[in-house]
């Protein structure tokens, strides 16, 4: 069963809105597939420009495959394209047998 950490910065005056967007989304993904689990993280990031890293997690009981990951992927461009976000970062991570 693999899940998926997907991560970005965004400026720390932006988190919260952007946090907003991504929760609706997972919400909407949920809903849509029922069994999905999501959770989001942020890490404060400190220095010159303010930034905080936001972490997406996605993790089903039967696993993420290609289409699902897409479909998240398709589902937070449309969700954040109203924020200059950093690159997404996506990660997938497999349990160790």
């Amino acid at each position: 069963m693999s899940e998926v950490f997907v991560y970005f910065k965004v400026t720390q005056t932006q988190a919260p809105l952007v946090a907003q967007a991504v929760r609706a989304m997972q919400g909407a993904l949920r809903s849509e597939h029922p069994g999905l689990s999501t959770r989001l993280l942020t890490r404060d990031e400190e220095g010159p420009h303010e930034q905080a890293t936001l972490m997406e997690i996605y993790a089903h009981e039967r696993g993420i495959d290609a289409g699902l990951q897409a479909e998240i992927s398709a589902a937070a461009t449309q969700a954040l394209k109203a924020w200059p976000v950093g690159q997404r970062h996506v990660e997938v991570f497999h349990p160790l047998d």
